[in-house]
């Protein structure tokens, strides 16, 4: 009867050992990649972006959502964390709604970019359907700097590739100072 009990302990033993995580950090760089690893970024770190980000100007409101997120790479057979997000923009009502089922913001950055306070997204413009590069920025009076540019891409006459028509700019703004407030 012993070894009944033993038996799903030996299990819960083994697949603890198959889901290693390490915390990346300066001091701990990675040597060799594990497969089934989760590699870690400090939860300080990742504190400094997650939350909503908010810029208001008379009636016009740009929000940010940033929360972290587990990813798998399928090609390493890893996971990471990734920030990832979403946001809203209203120039007429003086709020707009977060749909955080809707992400519009995937982290491209590396672990020494958030340990120097910033990351990039890739960000999809949902409204204009178009890609652009956007860089938050973590200043050091706890706000953060807001720039958005195009990913470029080919452009022929004035069209895309797919033969609709560019429009320069996005459907929100391009360089604001967000405030943090939650």
């Amino acid at each position: 009867m012993k070894y009944i009990y033993l038996i799903p302990v030996f299990i819960m033993g083994l697949s603890k050992l198959n889901a290693q995580e390490v915390i990346l950090n300066k001091e701990n760089p990675i040597k060799e990649i594990v497969k089934g690893t989760h590699y870690k970024t400090e939860k300080k770190i990742l504190e400094k972006f997650e939350g909503v980000w908010v810029f208001r100007k008379g009636d016009e409101i740009f929000k940010i959502q940033i929360s972290t997120d587990k990813f798998y790479n399928k090609l390493l057979d890893v996971y990471t964390d990734m920030l990832i997000g979403s946001c809203c923009y209203n120039q007429v009502e003086k709020d707009c709604h977060l749909n955080i089922e809707e992400q519009q913001l995937s982290c491209e950055s590396t672990n020494q970019d958030l340990e120097q306070g910033f990351s990039y997204f890739m960000f999809l413009d949902t409204k204009d359907h178009k890609l652009g590069k956007a860089k938050l920025e973590i200043l050091e009076n706890g706000t953060a700097r807001w720039t958005l540019k195009n990913r470029g891409g080919v452009i022929i006459n004035d069209n895309k590739a797919d033969g609709t028509k560019w429009k320069e700019g996005f459907s929100v703004p391009t360089n604001v100072i967000l405030t943090k407030v939650k």
